[in-house]
């Protein structure tokens, strides 16, 4: 995912968070800065990433990988919310949902 500071100044206490959709366990995360928090390997749980300081009009990608457990036919919906320190006059564009339906072959 990519987070974008589209303020017209540096965002500072940046934090993204992502609870992993039941139906999945953590595999890996990275970030291009900052530090990752995330479930042991083969769990559930929230995947935590401090971005810090992010400038205005720059961006961060974070990569998040599971292994899908659920059964095929299954619809996972995944959130990821960012927040900062201080205010966001524009908090409307905080967070994404992804929903995807599973089919193994």
């Amino acid at each position: 995912m990519t987070v974008k500071n589209a303020g017209r100044v540096t965002a500072t206490g940046v934090v993204v968070s992502e609870a992993l959709p039941a139906g999945t366990v953590f595999a890996r995360a990275s970030a291009s800065q900052g530090t990752v928090a995330a479930p042991s390997v083969g769990t559930n749980g929230t995947v935590t990433v401090n971005l810090g300081s992010l400038a205005n009009d720059t961006t961060a990608t974070i990569s998040v990988v599971v292994t899908v457990t659920a059964p095929s036919g299954t619809l996972l919906t995944d959130t990821a919310t960012v927040t900062a320190t201080m205010q966001d006059l524009n908090s409307g564009n905080n967070s994404a949902t992804q929903k995807t339906t599973i089919s193994k072959n």
